[in-house]
This record gives C-alpha cells, sequence and structure tokens, in this order.
C-alpha cells in the first residue's frame, strides 16, 4: 500500500524514508500475534499493519561494535497515523511481534513492552536448594577443565553436592577463617552454562568472582601466552540480551581490576587491560569482524565475558577475569597455541595468581 513520505527519527539518527510500501507477513518471515481487542479481533490484516522503506534500507549502528543493524517500520495503528521506527527485528505494537533478535533489548529504543518482559522475573530462577551448601563471598569460576583439576589438587579442595550437579563442579576451598570459605566451579563452555553457573554461585552467596580463561588475540602485539584483564566486553551472544542492562556495554569491576593488574605486576608479568569481543559461533569469526574489532582497538574474542559481566551487573555482584591468550587471529589466519608451552605456563600462572587472590580477599569484608 502506498504511504506518503515522512521523516523519523530514531536513536539520534534521521531516516529520510518512503515511498514506502506494505510487505506482506510471509515475505518478512513475521507472525501475527494481535490479541483481541474489545472482545473484537482486528479489522485489518498485519500486512496492512507493516511499512518497509524502499531499497536501500536505513541501518542503526552500533556505538561500540560499530555493527550495523536494519532497521524496519512499523504501524502503531490501522490507519498508519503515529508509524514509528523501532531498532528491527523485536517490536512490540499491538501485541503484534516481529520475530528475531534485539541489539539492545531492556534498553533506550525498546518498547515498554519490551522492557516490561525483559524486567519480568523468570518462571525458573535461582535458588539455594535445602541441601545447597553456603559459600563465602568470594568465589572462583575456572573454564578450563585440566586447570580446575590442578587447582582442585593443588589447593585440597573438597568436591560438594548440590543441585546443579550433573551441569558442572563446584568445590570449597577452606578460606584464611571458617566462615570464608572459597567456591570453586567449573568447567564451562559458552555464555549459556557460564551465566547458569554464576547464578548458582550469586545465590549460594557470592558476591566477588573470579574469572580463569582463554581468549583469541586480535592484536598483532598480543601474543599466545599474554595475560589480557578485560575491562568491556562487546556482545555477539544470546545470554546477555535477555538481562536489562539499559543497552549499556558490560564493565569488569574497577577495583577488582586495579587489585588484579597489581598482582600480576607483582610477579613480574605483563598484561593488557582492554575490550573483549563475545561471539557464540566460533566457526562465524570472519575476517570482516575480526578487521572490524581490531580497528576498535578490541584486545581479544571469547566465548564467556560479556554475558559474565551483564549478569554479575544485574545482581549487584562484582566480576572480572584474568583471561590467557590461547591462540591468534591478528593477521587473519588462525594460529592455534594449545601445546605451546607458553600457554600451559601462563594458564598455570594465573590459575595460581586467583586462587591467592581469592583467599586474600576471603579474609576482607564484601563491603570493603
Amino acid at each position: 500500500m502506498p504511504h506518503k513520505r515522512r521523516r523519523f527519527t530514531r536513536f539520534g539518527l534521521n531516516y529520510p524514508t518512503g515511498p514506502e510500501t506494505a510487505g506482506s507477513i510471509e515475505e518478512f518471515g513475521i507472525r501475527d500475534q494481535r490479541s483481541e481487542v474489545g472482545g473484537q479481533k482486528p479489522d485489518k490484516p498485519l500486512s496492512q499493519h507493516l511499512c518497509i522503506p524502499a531499497l536501500p534500507h536505513p541501518t542503526i549502528q552500533d556505538q561500540v561494535s560499530g555493527i550495523q543493524h536494519p532497521a524496519i517500520s512499523i504501524c502503531s495503528d490501522p490507519s498508519f497515523k503515529g508509524c514509528q521506527w523501532e531498532g528491527y527485528p523485536l517490536i512490540f505494537k499491538r501485541h503484534v511481534r516481529v520475530c528475531g533478535m534485539c541489539s539492545s533489548p531492556g534498553g533506550k529504543g525498546d518498547s515498554p513492552s519490551m522492557q516490561t518482559e525483559i524486567t519480568s522475573r523468570g518462571i525458573i530462577h535461582p535458588v539455594r536448594g535445602k541441601r545447597d551448601p553456603h559459600l563465602g563471598p568470594v568465589a572462583l569460576m575456572v573454564m578450563l577443565p585440566h586447570e580446575l583439576k590442578r587447582l582442585v589438587r593443588e589447593s585440597g579442595a573438597v568436591e560438594i553436592p548440590f543441585s546443579d550437579t550433573p551441569l558442572y563442579s563446584l568445590y570449597r576451598v577452606e578460606g584464611p577463617t571458617a566462615a570464608s570459605p572459597i567456591g570453586l566451579a567449573g568447567p564451562f563452555i559458552g555464555a549459556p552454562h557460564a551465566v547458569m553457573g554464576l547464578e548458582k554461585l550469586i545465590v549460594l552467596g557470592a558476591r566477588r568472582i573470579w574469572v580463569l580463561g582463554w581468549c583469541g588475540s586480535l592484536q598483532p602485539d598480543l601474543n599466545i601466552g599474554g595475560l589480557v584483564i578485560p575491562a568491556r566486553a562487546i556482545s555477539e551472544e544470546g545470554t546477555s540480551k535477555h538481562y536489562p542492562s539499559a543497552g549499556e556495554t558490560p564493565r569488569a569491576d574497577p577495583g577488582l581490576n586495579s587489585i588484579l593488574a597489581g598482582a600480576i605486576a607483582h610477579s613480574s608479568r605483563e598484561s593488557m587491560e582492554g575490550d573483549i569481543w563475545t561471539t557464540d559461533a566460533i566457526y562465524r569469526e570472519t575476517p570482516e569482524k575480526v578487521r572490524r574489532f581490531q580497528k576498535l582497538g578490541v584486545l581479544a574474542v571469547d566465548m564467556e565475558m560479556s554475558a559474565l559481566l551483564t549478569v554479575a551487573a544485574y545482581r549487584s555482584s562484582a566480576l572480572t577475569a584474568l583471561l590467557v591468550v590461547s591462540d591468534e587471529l591478528s593477521d587473519l589466519k588462525w594460529k592455534p597455541g594449545f601445546s605451546d608451552p607458553r600457554l600451559k605456563e601462563s594458564t598455570r600462572l594465573a590459575g595460581d595468581l586467583l586462587l591467592d587472590l581469592s583467599k586474600t580477599l576471603a579474609g576482607c569484608n564484601p563491603s570493603e
């Protein structure tokens, strides 16, 4: 259906649009979820509520990653009055859902319906079971199976049963006082798995969480065995978008980062602190993405950090990580270092350092 030219302002960008046409719901993969209003069904088909601008479609650019997201216009009433640009492709208007992902859910630019859905409490939520242990305020999450086994062995940690036992293991390391045991958990892989572990640790009492993992280097001066302290994490994973974050890029706790950087320097090792790119798709780390993140100064890529930082902020907990470079991507070719002795040496150093810091913090008041 032809529609007159309009100019829409959204996310601080102006979109000169038109001529616009209404597309079919089949063409754009949209399903009609409109509910009856006042006992009456909507009087017009969904296709008459949908406006698609003439090609080329305008895009919305993520301020941190630079990724371009397609934009779409959808009318809020059958008469096409009050059409409004929204971030594609998760939009709620009169119970009409445009299915897909949203670049910054729960944040500025999302409709009230989207914000309500994000902030509502989940039907399944983290709880401390009747037989679950109470942990002290400090915990260490270890992504790596072999390093977790070593730390358990050398620290004398005791495995403890808990309600999520089939998913990962939980150990108790005695802290400086009997009242402050340290939680040691893992292994984990990917954002959903790691977030399940983090949510459980928090509900068991952890408020300061260290994370040990590996990452892939994006910068030519960051080599295998290098140590990386995340400052922020750019999300290309699907877990963090389900937690309210006001569309902000998640940040590591600055206090923990300062402690960690000081401890590394004291050990006569160097580290780099900066942004991390987190992705679910290890086989879709394309040359175009690597170049883009390199230009933004992003240090490395991993599979968990943005989700962990988002959830920690949501749960009012402090979290940071020490990531060891396991492979390099900076020249757009994959250089694995899994058999490199530098990786083994740095991983052991990182594990020992984080365990020592955990023991030190366990003797402190969490409110300090």
